[in-house]
């Protein structure tokens, strides 16, 4: 199995005076499906774009640098011209390709840009250990196989407290938090089938983080919505309800607590994204 993550940080409270929230979403994905995955999303960009190997992003502006890399700067128009479309068919296949998925959301408990950045470290941690839980609960449940983890490569190029979080989960099935010590309800990673490390990618070149990155961004528009800064008939927040049925279900049915997790729970944030959850009919 690999699983595939990615992160991003927005602003959620009104009056923040940096980004308060983290998001982080991915998807676990039996290997025999990877191949198949790839080979649709690269379908998908030559037939919509002209090109198989053409980055492509959920925010168009961020595709700039990575075109320019690939020596395609000419396609960008064209991009723009069926972001929409590409975006929608290339969420659709991950979704038609048995994929799991997964979304990890951490809102700071505050709004000053000082204290906001003493506890990046910790938003960090905590929503990157609440992926692995969650999927290591999946693998559980499906019994031990061999898993490989794929991160985007982080922002301002700091891997430490992804790795130093995973090391944790793999080896001791414990969260890394300073201020408290969190066991991970899977049990050790390593018992799991885990490898005994994860991999960094870069987006630019491996459709995997692309359809990752998609993936956080339909996540992102989800959350806007549920905090009265989009709407329901937006792009985005209408394929956030598309890949809904993907996220990892206790039960067949329970959602929260495992495709989604919210913090800090039993509070008024994670009160608006379940009702915004419930209200999309998701």
């Amino acid at each position: 199995m690999e699983i595939v993550c990615d992160a991003s940080e927005l602003t959620a409270v009104f009056g923040a005076q940096a980004p308060d929230t983290f998001v982080l979403a991915g998807y676990a994905i039996p290997s025999t499906q990877v191949g198949p995955l790839i080979r649709c999303a690269e379908e998908i960009k030559r037939e919509l774009l002209g090109n198989s190997n053409v980055p492509i992003k959920w925010n168009v502006r961020d595709l700039t640098r990575a075109l320019e890399l690939h020596g395609l700067s000419e396609l960008l128009p064209q991009i723009r011209e069926h972001s929409k479309e590409v975006r929608k068919a290339l969420l659709d296949s991950l979704c038609q390709s048995g994929a799991t998925l997964f979304l990890s959301v951490i809102l700071a408990y505050s709004n000053r840009r000082q204290v906001l950045g003493r506890s990046k470290a910790d938003l960090v941690r905590y929503s990157f250990g609440n992926f692995l839980m969650r999927a290591g609960l999946l693998c559980k449940e499906t019994g031990p196989a061999d898993v490989q983890l794929i991160v985007d490569w982080p922002d301002k190029g700091e891997p430490r407290l992804f790795i130093e979080e995973f090391y944790s989960g793999w080896k001791d099935g414990k969260s890394v938090t300073v201020d408290q010590s969190i066991e991970y309800r899977c049990g050790p990673l390593s018992s799991l089938g885990f490898r005994p490390g994860l991999l960094f990618g870069v987006t630019d070149i491996d459709v995997r983080l692309q359809l990752a990155d998609l993936l956080v961004g339909a996540c992102r528009s989800f959350i806007d919505y549920c905090m009265d800064c989009g709407r329901k008939e937006d792009f985005g927040v209408q394929q956030f309800k598309a890949i809904a049925p993907c996220l990892d279900r206790a039960d067949g049915w329970k959602c929260f607590g495992r495709g989604i997790t919210v913090a800090p729970a039993k509070s008024h944030f994670s009160e608006v994204i379940f009702k915004g959850f419930n209200a999309l009919g998701c």
